[in-house]
């Protein structure tokens, strides 16, 4: 890990030193470290990348007071791996990002950008080993100057890296029982003081009923979790026990019992813990409809949670809360920001979750190519420690003709165990994707985002988006896209706005 902890800030450098190649480091560890396990894949697909980019914009630095135009022009070369084998699956992402602006060349900058992931499963799937590796730009600061992508001079972001691999084994005790056991040992790591150098691990057994158990299952679970993050360490552990009744095929009760057990460095991480219990009921009326929801008491208050999904022949419906306590880890692998695809064909491109790549079978056997990558997360600024999360989310999607309409909400409250505070954020993510012919296809997305963080600083960002892409050949396609920016209250900005227009070409060899 010491080759990963003393690599060299990107963004807080500018172009003037010349390009350091600390995150070509980071993703050569990386890849040492997945490949000898992918022996046994048959096919390696490697191929080359590069994605140009010409756009200006009339307030690059999301200034309230001194707005500056300028040109940037952007250069990506890269490339992407891919293998799926018998028992392993590796793909590989990776991607080196020049920014030049006109304005100023002290600007001038580069950002790596590296999303690589392998499965594997040994002695007929009991042993799985699951590795990952990432790096990319994240804002620091919530209430800090915004930008919808990565190229805005702000000064409010900061390249991230984060690794982790987690060895799984699971054994089956005839019909009476199923042992899982998982151990995760992660890494993160920033340019920013907000976020040191962490490492951390976890270790989750589960004893859960055998299919003898048909009427009246059962499972016993514990998981500890450890991190560096602060000078003593915090460890953070959960005892339960849960006993189920199954009252019909498509509906089954649930009674949770379980203890928390914290060790930390502040009396709001110490406080989160003792003696939980929940009731819960698993619904699934239908092949399309599934409800989970659970009710009872935690973390020294009411706690909830709920997983609802529904979808029909054209739509899908999503309704989740969730209460959990993350490390920065967890922070740095959130994906509330989203990638753009397309897939060629008659199929509208697909705008998923960011670092979630479309699998060839649902783009009709196609390689999807991207289009717009989210290099910068919207989530809250970057903290140390553990945290307590609360969030809501829902999502709908509707498909009709050549249209792919899509709506999301969100609401997202932190504790802060490391410092005792806490922020909020709450979102409303919408978009219209169309197929305009053959090869053209066109993309609205409107966002809105309000903010709070842990010193009662607020903002108000709006965004709006339009994109035009238009498949020149089976390996390139060409985008051009308008947006509009806008920060209408922000108490450590003050309110901005951005216009720009871009044309991108992303080719593939």
């Amino acid at each position: 890990m010491a080759v990963m902890a003393s690599m060299a800030s990107n963004r807080n450098n500018s172009g003037r030193r010349g390009i350091s190649f600390a995150g070509i480091s980071f993703a050569s560890l990386s890849l040492a470290l997945l490949t000898p396990a992918s022996a046994s894949a048959v096919d390696f697909d490697f191929k080359p990348t590069l994605s140009l980019m010409e756009r200006f914009s009339d307030n690059v630095s999301l200034s309230a007071t001194n707005p500056q135009s300028s040109f940037l022009s952007e250069i990506r070369p890269g490339f992407s791996l891919s293998s799926k084998g018998t028992r392993t699956r590796l793909s590989v992402d990776y991607g080196l990002q020049a920014l030049l602006y006109s304005h100023d060349r002290d600007a001038n900058t580069h950002n790596n950008q590296l999303t690589a992931r392998l499965g594997s499963d040994w002695l007929d799937r009991r042993l799985v080993i699951n590795a990952d590796a990432r790096i990319g730009q994240q804002n620091i600061n919530s209430t800090g100057a915004v930008g919808t992508g990565n190229f805005n001079v702000t000064g409010n972001s900061a390249e991230t890296r984060t690794f982790s691999i987690a060895p799984a084994w699971k054994s089956r005790f005839g019909n009476q029982a199923n042992l899982d056991a998982r151990w995760q040992l992660t890494y993160s790591d920033s340019d920013s003081a907000a976020l040191s150098s962490t490492t951390a691990n976890s270790l989750a057994l589960s004893l859960s009923s055998g299919s003898a158990f048909n009427q009246i299952p059962w499972a016993l679970a514990y998981r500890v979790a450890g991190s560096d993050a602060n000078a003593n360490g915090d460890r953070n552990a959960s005892l339960s026990g849960t006993l189920g009744y199954i009252y019909s095929p498509k509906t089954r009760f649930n009674l949770t019992l379980g203890k928390d057990s914290n060790n930390g460095t502040t009396t709001g991480f110490d406080q989160a813990d003792g003696i939980y219990w929940n009731v819960g009921v698993n619904w699934a009326p239908t092949l399309r409809t599934s409800l989970n929801a659970t009710a009872g008491k935690r973390y020294n208050g009411d706690s909830y949670g709920l997983n609802l999904t529904h979808r029909t022949r054209k739509s899908s419906w999503a309704l989740r809360y969730s209460e959990e306590i993350t490390d920065a880890y967890a922070l740095l692998t959130a994906t509330s920001a989203v990638d753009i695809y397309n897939c060629g064909g008659n199929t509208p491109p697909f705008i998923v979750t960011a670092g979630a790549v479309p699998d060839s079978a649902a783009c009709g056997g196609l390689t999807p190519t991207p289009i717009i990558l989210a290099a910068v997360l919207s989530y809250p600024q970057l903290v140390d420690g553990f945290n307590l999360n609360r969030s809501w989310s829902g999502i709908t999607t509707y498909k009709t003709g050549k249209s792919v309409f899509s709506l999301s909400l969100n609401k997202s409250r932190r504790e802060l165990l490391a410092t005792n505070g806490s922020d909020s954020t709450y979102g409303l993510v919408g978009s219209w994707t169309l197929r305009v012919g053959p090869r053209t296809s066109s993309s609205l997305l409107f966002n809105a985002t309000h903010s709070e963080n842990a010193v009662a600083e607020e903002s108000d960002d709006l965004s709006l988006s339009w994109l035009l892409s238009y498949q020149l050949s089976r390996q390139a396609t060409g985008v051009v896209e308008l947006r509009r920016v806008e920060r209408t209250s922000g108490s450590t900005t003050g309110a901005y706005d951005e216009n720009s227009i871009s044309a991108r070409l992303n080719m593939s060899f």
